[in-house]
Order: structure tokens, then C-alpha cells, then sequence
């Protein structure tokens, strides 16, 4: 989720031209949500694996993504302005190639290889990191392009920067034409976005809610760990991953992620009791003992209030770690306790599959 920042930030450095799109709004059926993004590096091969980076849900609307996004790159020209805005909707019909019957609305964003963006960048990974929610201005007019980050409640910062433009509508203005009030959008839930235009002025405001991202609390780096971390890592929430054992840290490094860390992902290489544990978390315990299992689940119950405690293990483990909590004093109820996690498929218990089933187990609880 946040690594699009983070891989946006590498190629402004590398001086690399690469277009950022973004599903600005769906209705009805559609493979991809809101504010999705897709960078688009770009090659001979418009859609190969190192040309892309993230997804706004795959197929035809893509795959035409993708291909408009090459030829921004191949008309790029270095005399002209070094960002690009552009709005384009697909309806997903059977003359499109998708017959999801829905509709999405694409904003797509060339940069070209500068480092006048990275400021926003910036500003944006730090709301990020501090779990605020931001407001992320893109204005392009015939002076020039403007990016920036302002916080949730920001718009007089924003009415002040559109007064300054010339020919700029005033943000209320901007509001009146979408039907919206300030307060409904900064107060949404989720990721909000809308786009203006109009003569030669092109704005759109997105929200992008870091509040709401969800924190995960994964105890255990085993090989069950490592295979779920490589999957739920790819979703939007916050990973803190609890081991003492740094070599096994090193072998997901290894074996998963090609020696790079996936930007959500917090690698916490403590006692398992020393770790406070943050409140409304996602916790799932899948240590390498039994009595280590315990241990962190009394922990959490007793020192936090979770959303959600999930411990990897059977029926009669859950029986007899239920009996034992129930005499601990500090643990008042066991209501968000669950155990076993994942389905229990007789043919199918290899690492990958126990992940891939507690992975959809947790999806089901977030």
C-alpha cells in the first residue's frame, strides 16, 4: 500500500521517467478500490513483470492503462512541462474485453525523472509513519504543476495556494461543482478523491486515510511466518513481526523479499514480552513453543486491548489454553481470543498452505 511511495521516491533519484496511476472513483462491479495504484516504469514490452509496480486490478483496464501510460512516456518531451495530467474512464463492458459491467474513472500522473516531486514524496511517507491522514493537492495550469501534502483539516492552506494561481477557481467553487461540503470530504471514511477541470486548469484533490490502516502484531518468524508475511505483507495494513532469533529474520530477507523489506513491515527482534502492544491490533501468534504461544497470548489479553488474538494450533490446544487464561487475574475476557486459526485441510499443511489459510482467515476479521 505504501510502497508505491517509497519505489516513486527510488526512480526520481534514479532520474527514471515513470507514470503513477490512480483509481480515482469505481461504480458498480470492478476489480480494483479506490485510490489503487499502478506505477508505471515503462519498456518494449508495455505490460511485462518489470514495468509495473502495484496494480489497479489487472485484465483490460490494465492492460490499456499501461498502454496509454507508454505512449505519455514515449511523447515526452523535455522541453515541455515534466508532469502530466490526465483523467480517463472504462466502463467494463464485453466490447472492452471485461464484463464486470462497472465503471472506472483513472488519473494518471507522468513524471519526468525530476526531482521537483520528491518533497511530497516525503511529506506524504512521514503522514504515513505518524499514522495522520493527509490531503494530497495536484494542480497543473499553463504556468507550471504543483503537488502537495496538506493535512486532513488543510483547506485554508489549499484556498490560499488556489488563490495564488492565476485563472484558479476558489476551492469552494471546487466543492460546489463536485456537490460535496469540506467536512463530508475530510471526514470520509477510507480513501476519498475527486477531479476538477476546466479551461486550462486541472485539479484533484485526493484523501488518503493512514489513520485507518489496520496494525498486524505477527509473533513468530518460523516457516509458516515467512510464507504468511510474504502474503499479507501485499495488503494495506502495518506489520510489526516479533522474534528473538535473528537468523530467521535473515532467512525470510533471503528466500521471500530479494535482501528488501517490504515497507510495511517492522521487524522487531526482541524478547516477545518486552513488545507493547498498540491498541485495536491484529495479533497473531505462531511462535516456535508451545509455552512461548502462552506466554505472548497472556501477554496481549492482559496488557492491551486488541481487536483480535489468533493462535496457530488445534481444538485440544485451544481447550487447554482457554482453561488456563481463564484463572489469569489481569484477563478479563477471552471474547477476542480464536483458536485454532486457518482451515485445517488434511492434504494440504505445508507452510504456504497453513499461510495462505490463516491469511484469509485474518482477511476475514480486518
Amino acid at each position: 500500500m505504501i510502497g508505491w511511495i517509497s519505489k516513486a521516491q527510488q526512480l526520481i533519484e534514479d532520474n527514471a521517467p515513470f507514470v503513477v496511476i490512480t483509481v480515482l472513483q469505481t461504480i458498480g462491479s470492478t476489480p480494483c478500490d479506490c485510490g489503487d495504484k499502478l506505477i508505471y516504469i515503462g519498456s518494449k514490452n508495455s505490460n511485462s513483470a518489470d514495468s509495473l509496480y502495484g496494480s489497479i486490478g489487472g485484465g483490460m483496464v490494465e492492460y490499456r492503462a499501461c498502454e496509454y501510460a507508454q505512449n505519455l512516456l514515449e511523447q515526452k518531451n523535455e522541453e515541455v512541462a515534466p508532469y502530466v495530467m490526465h483523467l480517463d474512464s472504462n466502463t467494463l463492458s464485453a466490447h472492452s474485453g471485461q464484463c464486470c459491467g462497472g465503471k472506472v474513472q483513472l488519473f494518471f500522473e507522468l513524471f519526468s525523472g525530476n526531482d521537483c516531486c520528491m518533497q511530497w514524496l516525503n511529506e506524504l511517507s512521514l503522514c504515513y509513519q505518524q499514522q495522520k491522514d493527509a490531503l494530497i493537492l495536484s494542480v497543473q495550469t499553463q504556468q507550471g504543476f504543483y503537488k502537495r501534502v496538506y493535512a486532513q483539516d488543510g483547506f485554508i492552506e489549499i484556498q490560499k495556494f488556489l488563490a495564488s494561481l492565476q485563472n484558479s477557481p476558489s476551492l469552494s467553487a471546487v466543492f460546489e461543482k463536485w456537490g460535496l461540503q469540506k467536512e463530508s470530504f475530510s471526514t470520509s471514511s477510507g480513501y476519498n478523491a475527486y477531479y476538477y477541470q476546466e479551461q486550462e486548469i486541472k485539479i484533484v484533490i485526493e484523501k488518503v486515510a493512514f489513520s485507518q490502516v489496520r496494525t498486524v502484531m505477527l509473533f513468530g518468524c518460523g516457516h509458516i511466518s515467512r510464507a504468511l508475511v510474504a502474503i499479507i505483507s501485499q495488503l494495506p495494513v502495518r506489520i510489526y513481526w516479533v522474534d528473538d532469533r535473528p537468523q530467521e529474520f535473515e532467512v525470510f530477507m533471503q528466500q521471500y523479499v530479494d535482501k528488501e523489506l517490504p515497507n510495511n513491515v517492522t521487524i522487531l527482534c526482541q524478547d516477545f514480552l518486552s513488545v507493547e502492544i498498540p491498541a485495536d491490533a491484529y495479533c497473531l501468534v505462531i511462535t516456535y513453543s508451545h509455552h512461548w504461544d502462552y506466554q505472548v497470548c497472556k501477554h496481549i489479553l492482559s496488557t492491551s486491548s486488541p481487536c483480535y488474538v489468533g493462535l496457530i494450533g488445534s481444538k485440544s490446544k485451544d481447550k487447554r489454553f482457554r482453561s488456563f487464561l481463564q484463572k489469569e487475574e489481569n484477563i478479563k475476557s477471552l471474547d477476542k481470543f480464536s483458536c485454532p486459526i486457518g482451515e485445517v485441510y488434511q492434504s494440504h499443511k505445508s507452510p504456504t498452505a497453513v499461510a495462505i489459510s490463516i491469511a484469509n482467515h485474518l482477511l476475514k476479521k480486518l
